[in-house]
Formats: structure tokens, sequence, C-alpha cells
């Protein structure tokens, strides 16, 4: 599936990690975590029968400068963090 809204990085950026495939909502269903075209907000996106849909949205509070990291804590949920213009963002699941 494919869609115009998200871009996981810009050509010739040196910052090809800009995406994050995981159970982000616990429903059994695999999303995408990527950023939208205007790298200001991440967004979590799963396949659905008309091609891609919404899940959630992550604001950056800035611009996207850095690649999407995820990392398993122990209790099993998942931090994801990410660098904009404006500092570095921590969610954790």
């Amino acid at each position: 599936a494919t869609h115009g809204r998200y871009a996981s990085h810009t050509y010739g950026s040196r910052n090809v990690d800009g995406g994050l495939a995981a159970d982000l909502h616990g429903d059994g269903r695999s999303e995408l975590l990527l950023p939208t075209a205007d790298h200001r907000a991440l967004a979590a996106v799963r396949r659905a029968s008309g091609g891609v849909e919404r899940a959630s949205t992550l604001p950056l509070g800035g611009s996207l400068a850095t690649n999407v990291v995820g990392v398993a804590l122990d209790d099993g949920r998942l931090a994801v963090g990410a660098g904009t213009t404006a500092g570095v963002r921590i969610w954790r699941g």
C-alpha cells in the first residue's frame, strides 16, 4: 500500500531510518510509524481494505531532524525517540 502523506526519508538525506514497525496499539495489528510529509509529526499507519489508514499521530513540536528510534522496555512496552529542530521527543507506549 502507498500513500503520499508520509515519507520515511528525504531524498539526499543521511537519515534513512525514518520508520518503525511494531504493534503500537496493542491490538495484534502492526503499524508503521512514519514522519508525515511535512516532517512535523509521526503517524502510525496500517493497511486497510482501501489501502492505508492513519491509526494515530504524535506531534513532534518541531521539524524532524534525526532518525526515528524504538526501544523495547522491560515491561514489554515500546519507547520511541526522535530529534527535532526544537529538541528531543520521547514517547513511552
